[in-house]
């Protein structure tokens, strides 16, 4: 459409009083002596400088392809800079510096633009121009889209249609056309049922059985229960008759009911051995109790010196004074004879000869 639109008659008109009211930048002034362009500027020309501004207008192949917008995904390098050593121009003759600024006015002359050429142009290539892939993509999930809705539409449209149909178009079955179908959707039930139960069996087989516990348990039961009186339950009488035969004649009366409750707790050994060990049947045997050998009292305490067992404070003073007795007798002894004495027991005589 934009290239077969005709061109406007105001087409920029406003670039120029853009470019005149655009600010100048004071860098390209002062910076490394100013960048302004001299009107012809001699001693700065380039040989490469006329080519470039005679083809520059040229530079664009009209048989170049036009580049996708893929392109543009790639990354973008930066353009660097390359600042030259700075080189003295060479100096040339009056007669050449003319015949290139005469060839450069011709030059200009001939190039003019053309009236007819609008400002912008649209270059159109034959060929085809390549999209982005995910362009491709959104078009082929917006077709996909749109079959889909088309074939929802033919659904509902068929649906409405059956709807439609009068009633008196469906012909009513017959009671043997009934029986028949009935038969029918007997078998299919029937081969169900029998798939079924087969996915049960194999079910049941693969199941996991869980490990039963077979040793020995202890079962701890509590329950609440009336209270009974134990006063009330009475031992049945016995009545003996002239013949000799005895009978026993219960209470009559029943135990009255109370309205009180109370908890009892019931522990069951399965194994005997298990109750066995936890209660035994043998009775232990208690601790023989030491007697004191003064008082023959059962002795409560042991004089920690003669390890002799004492019953009260004088029976302790007792045996302290014999034991203190019989080390005086054995360092008179050891004073009389030279051999040493065999050691005695350190309680035992003093005991006996307190006794």
């Amino acid at each position: 459409m934009a290239a077969e639109r005709s061109k406007r008659s105001n087409a920029g008109s406003r670039m120029n009083q853009m470019l005149e009211a655009e600010d100048e930048d004071d860098f390209y002034k002062t910076t490394y002596g100013g960048f302004e362009e001299e009107a012809e500027d001699n001693d700065f020309k380039s040989e490469d400088s006329d080519s470039e501004s005679t083809d520059s207008d040229f530079s664009i192949d009209e048989h170049d392809e036009v580049r996708s917008d893929g392109d543009d995904d790639e990354p973008k390098r930066k353009k660097r800079v390359v600042t030259k050593a700075y080189k003295e121009p060479k100096r040339e003759d009056e007669a050449e510096k003319n015949v290139k600024v005469e060839e450069k006015k011709e030059r200009k002359k001939t190039i003019k633009p053309d009236p007819d050429i609008p400002a912008v142009q649209i270059y159109m290539s034959p060929e085809r121009k390549s999209m982005r892939r995910s362009t491709a993509l959104k078009s082929k999930q917006t077709q996909s889209r749109q079959k889909r809705r088309e074939e929802q539409a033919k659904v509902i449209a068929d649906i409405a249609d059956k709807k439609n149909v009068n009633v008196e178009d469906v012909r009513r079955l017959t009671q043997e056309e009934l029986l028949v179908e009935a038969k029918l959707t007997e078998q299919i039930n029937l081969k169900s049922l029998e798939n079924y139960q087969k996915l049960e069996l194999e079910r049941k087989r693969t199941r996991v059985q869980k490990q039963v516990y077979r040793g020995p348990i202890i079962r701890y039961h509590s329950v609440t229960m009336p209270v009974l009186n134990e006063d009330l339950c009475l031992d049945p009488e016995i009545s003996v008759d002239e013949d000799g035969d005895a009978q026993l004649e219960a209470a009559q009366q029943p135990a009255p009911a109370s309205s009180d409750v109370c908890s009892r707790t019931f522990i069951t050994f399965t194994d005997h051995n298990v109750y066995n060990a936890i209660f035994p049947q043998t009775k232990c045997k208690p601790p023989q109790r030491q007697a004191c050998p003064v008082t023959r009292l059962p002795a409560k305490y042991i004089d920690p010196i003669t390890q002799t067992p004492y019953a009260s404070l004088q029976a302790f003073r007792f045996i302290r004074d014999a034991y203190v007795k019989q080390l005086g007798q054995q360092g008179e002894g050891n004073r009389s004879s030279p051999t040493p004495a065999k050691k005695k027991d350190k309680v035992q005589p003093a005991v006996a000869a307190a006794e």
